[in-house]
């Protein structure tokens, strides 16, 4: 699934959620190279917990199975007020799941 493919159908979920009060923000393709890289990267700073050695980290990320997705960010205008939700496909099956993220507290 390419990145217009994506945003199509996520696009298709906020509306039938929405009708059209939203305005997307972003989208972004996930795969494990992509967390094994975030996680190198979380290596390299220190900020995995003191106790994990090396050969643990390693083991780790050689054992993440992770089948790409796509996540789609939105803003939401809801009756009182904006919030964000995001839609995220699984690649492979182009199932979808939907979530809004609550406000913080004022």
């Amino acid at each position: 699934m390419d990145e217009p493919a994506a945003i199509a159908l996520a696009d298709e979920v906020v509306r039938s959620q929405f009708d059209g009060r939203f305005e997307r923000l972003s989208a972004s393709r996930v795969d494990a190279e992509a967390f094994k890289s975030s996680y190198e990267e979380d290596w390299r700073e220190g900020r995995f917990p003191a106790g994990v050695t090396e050969a643990e980290f390693r083991e780790f990320t050689q054992s993440l199975d992770i089948v790409p997705y796509w996540i789609v960010g939105y803003l939401l205008y809801l009756e009182d007020g904006v919030t964000v939700g995001s839609v995220i496909i699984d690649e492979a099956t182009g199932a979808t799941e939907w979530d809004v993220h609550p406000r913080p507290s004022e």
